[in-house]
């Protein structure tokens, strides 16, 4: 008697351990599925984090050439206005030189047109760079 129950107790335990062996398999490969699946999500999910920064930065960032020009066409205009107000003083100077000749109150207006229209250019000066 204890031999069949021995036996039955055997055959119980070779069972259990195929379906455990069975089941053990099934886990794996899922486990093996699921890891490759998590490793890709991971790479796309990566590369749409990639795609976002660079559509950001796209669409904050100005092109170098353009760039360029902007600063050169602003360095030329300062450099512009900067020579119109040494020339504004000049012709004040010389105004000023001139002061017995002509009336002085047409001296007066000179000097304050062209002081004003010095103080214009160098108010257009100090703006900032945008």
């Amino acid at each position: 008697m204890e031999n069949t129950y021995k036996k039955e107790e055997y055959t119980s335990l070779q069972e259990e351990y195929s379906k455990l062996k069975t089941e053990y398999t099934t886990l794996k490969v899922e486990h093996t599925t699921l890891k490759t699946e998590y490793s890709e999500n991971i790479i796309i999910e990566s590369m749409n984090d990639m795609k976002q920064r660079y559509d950001r930065l796209m669409q904050s960032t100005v092109p170098k050439h353009k760039y360029t020009l902007i600063y050169d066409k602003y360095s030329r205009l300062i450099r512009y206005f900067s020579g119109c107000s040494v020339l504004i003083d000049h012709v004040l100077k010389t105004i000023k030189k001139l002061n017995r000749t002509l009336y002085n109150q047409d001296i007066k207006q000179i000097e304050m047109e062209l002081i004003t229209t010095r103080d214009i250019l160098e108010e257009s000066i100090d703006l900032p760079f945008t």
